[in-house]
């Protein structure tokens, strides 16, 4: 994950980032402050790889084909809202 003010690229095992997400998680704010430069950004703000969405609604499909950018287009727009495609495969 990538820090959005600065750019700093922070380690996988970063315990401020496990904090903040339980945080979160728990109710709290979704900031997280940048170890580099000492700001705070929320984490849907952080830049991740793979991507990761945090929110209050998911959806989980099994055994589908892979979606179409105007498919994800289509379900951003109709739930008004930015939307996050992570995926992965087994």
């Amino acid at each position: 994950m990538t820090c959005p003010l600065c750019r700093w690229s922070a380690d996988d095992d970063w315990d401020g980032l496990t904090d903040a997400i339980g945080t979160w998680y728990d109710g709290g704010p979704d900031q997280v402050t940048c170890l580099s430069c000492g700001r705070d950004a929320g984490l849907n703000d952080w830049h991740w790889s793979p991507p990761w969405g945090f929110g209050h609604l998911g959806f989980e499909f099994w055994g589908w084909p892979a979606f179409t950018p105007p498919f994800l287009s289509a379900v951003g727009a109709l739930l008004g809202h930015r939307t996050v495609h992570p995926y992965g495969k087994l």
